[in-house]
């Protein structure tokens, strides 16, 4: 088996079991056979481009997701979380920074 026939059979059982679908579901939705994906996830067969771009809109992903190295489509979707998590954090802190730094002493009343 080729190495790009067995990303595309390794991203699209990842990404269907992500989804929680099945091998039916999806082949429907893609309008495609069940047996069809199940001959794409196991590698033995390949998907048209057409059929790349119909399994990749229900998988809700990009085609090039769906035929990228595993291993880079894991390292490259743990920095997008760390990405977004660093920049909501950021947010955040610049808010709670903003916040006390807009009440003036003369803001505050005494009793």
């Amino acid at each position: 088996m080729g190495y790009l026939r067995k990303w595309v059979s390794v991203n699209v059982r990842y990404y269907r079991e992500r989804h929680g679908f099945s091998q039916a579901y999806l082949a429907e939705a893609a309008e495609l056979t069940d047996g069809m994906i199940a001959q794409v996830e196991s590698g033995k067969s390949t998907l048209s481009i057409d059929s790349l771009e119909r399994v990749a809109e229900v998988l809700q992903v990009l085609p090039s997701d769906i035929v990228m190295r595993p291993e880079d489509r894991d390292k490259f979707y743990q920095e997008v979380i760390d990405d977004s998590f660093i920049n909501e954090m950021k947010i955040f802190l610049n808010k709670r920074a903003g916040s006390k730094n807009s009440q003036s002493p003369t803001d505050k009343t005494d009793d």
